[in-house]
């Protein structure tokens, strides 16, 4: 487990350097640092991989009840949306002039990428976990929830503007808000929208990906 675990932090840094090399070679041809921030998105990305990791070292030793688990299975439930909330980037593509849109788009779509499959598969590595103690059905059952729920946080970053480590430093506010989006949902008509359709998404790309591995394994 532990030569896995370095191989696949090896992949991902492959990507992510890929990524970086990239946005650098645009920076140098358009002279600007527009969208420096995908970084930043990818790099809180990288945390639910880690905490995945972290999670199935912990236990070998301790039981899923364990209050450290249990704090691990929460941050990593936390920071998981960062991961696919990466595909909105793509808003961004022509905000600033640049000299060529269809480099961009590339530039955008490795990173963004990156951070998805970061999502895909540490939901694989806990839902791996999961399959251990529970019945199959009852774990899909709780990936599908946490897809669900990543993707109504996506709808809270994007449109509400609130992040991961708001649910620490204002959660009072974020609870001001959910409890606005519950009691007027008519002013809140996008919620549906991009919750469901993230849903799709997450689940449909997981499905394929959790399936392509079993037909591997044969």
């Amino acid at each position: 487990m532990h030569m896995r675990s370095r191989s696949l932090l090896g992949i991902f840094g492959g990507l992510s350097l890929a990524s970086l090399g990239l946005f650098i070679f645009g920076a140098i041809d358009n002279r600007s640092m527009d969208h420096v921030y995908l970084f930043w998105n990818l790099f809180l990305a990288w945390i639910p991989l880690l905490l995945a990791l972290l999670l199935a070292r912990m236990l070998r030793t301790r039981r899923w009840s364990s209050w450290p688990a249990i704090g691990v299975s929460l941050a990593w439930l936390g920071f998981l949306p960062n991961t696919f909330y990466m595909v909105t980037d793509y808003i961004h593509v022509n905000e600033a002039p640049r000299a060529d849109v269809v480099y961009d788009t590339v530039m955008f779509t490795l990173p963004i990428l990156t951070a998805f499959l970061l999502g895909i598969v540490s939901m694989y590595i806990v839902h791996r976990l999961l399959q251990e103690r529970i019945s199959g059905v009852r774990a899909w059952r709780v990936i599908a929830l946490v897809a669900l729920l990543a993707s109504f946080a996506i709808y809270i970053g994007r449109f509400l503007r609130w992040n991961t480590w708001d649910m620490i430093t204002n959660p009072s506010g974020i609870l001001f808000d959910l409890s606005d989006i519950i009691l007027q949902p008519l002013r809140h008509g996008q919620v549906l929208v991009t919750t469901m359709s993230f849903f799709v998404l997450i689940m449909i790309s997981y499905w394929a990906f959790w399936r392509g591995l079993r037909l591997i394994k044969g």
